[in-house]
């Protein structure tokens, strides 16, 4: 009965946590430490943080680093690293872009690692699931999600042909029942991170074969 109901959310209510547990001791921490030590801020482990994370993630970051090439034996920065730095990445995702430089597939690697940035913008509403597949169907690769998404930002690059217009974007994700908020962030995303490897000349999209 109601009053049962009652008693059992209160019992759960008295189970939670008081606050929620801050996200940097749930995070992972090797885009905080590339960024300060990019920034020159010192020791990530003697980094006054306001609630300070266990040691273990600290020293996870690091190694996801060292994996990556994006410090050295000693701790510092390579090269790699501070290119990886300056993209508004994680640290997985910007070595992804620094890797596709040499491979001469920048382009589309911009586009797949703005991607990984945002929620997939693929919308299947309950009880419309069919229609939503048949309209996102002539993107659909059946031997790769990320060619499927690679084919949906160039249609969508071609739909909107080089204009700003929010409600042409708008008309073209709901024809393909697509997200409007996620596809305009992840055009703005691949737009931002493209004007930063324009600065590095031997990361600059503009130069790579094939765009």
């Amino acid at each position: 009965d109601a009053a049962e109901e009652g008693a059992a959310c209160m019992r759960d209510f008295d189970r939670r946590e008081a606050q929620t547990p801050p996200e940097v001791g749930r995070a992972d921490l090797s885009e905080v430490i590339l960024r300060l030590l990019d920034l020159g801020l010192g020791n990530p482990e003697d980094f006054p943080f306001l609630d300070p994370p266990e040691r273990r993630q600290i020293s996870d970051g690091w190694q996801l680093l060292r994996e990556l090439g994006a410090v050295d034996d000693e701790g510092n920065l390579t090269r790699t690293g501070r290119r990886m730095a300056r993209l508004p990445l994680d640290p997985r995702s910007a070595r992804i872009l620094v890797e596709a430089a040499r491979e001469h597939c920048l382009r589309e690697a911009v586009v797949l690692a703005s991607a990984l940035s945002i929620p997939d913008p693929r919308e299947r509403p309950e009880g419309k699931e069919e229609a939503a597949k048949q309209a996102q169907r002539p993107f659909e690769d059946k031997q790769s999600d990320f060619l499927t998404l690679l084919n949906i930002h160039e249609a969508c690059e071609k739909a909107m042909d080089g204009e700003a217009s929010g409600n042409r974007l708008r008309k073209f994700c709901q024809k393909h029942w697509l997200s409007y908020p996620r596809m305009r962030d992840w055009r703005e995303a691949a737009k931002q991170v493209s004007r930063l490897l324009a600065e590095d000349p031997e990361l600059d999209p503009g130069r790579q074969k094939g765009s």
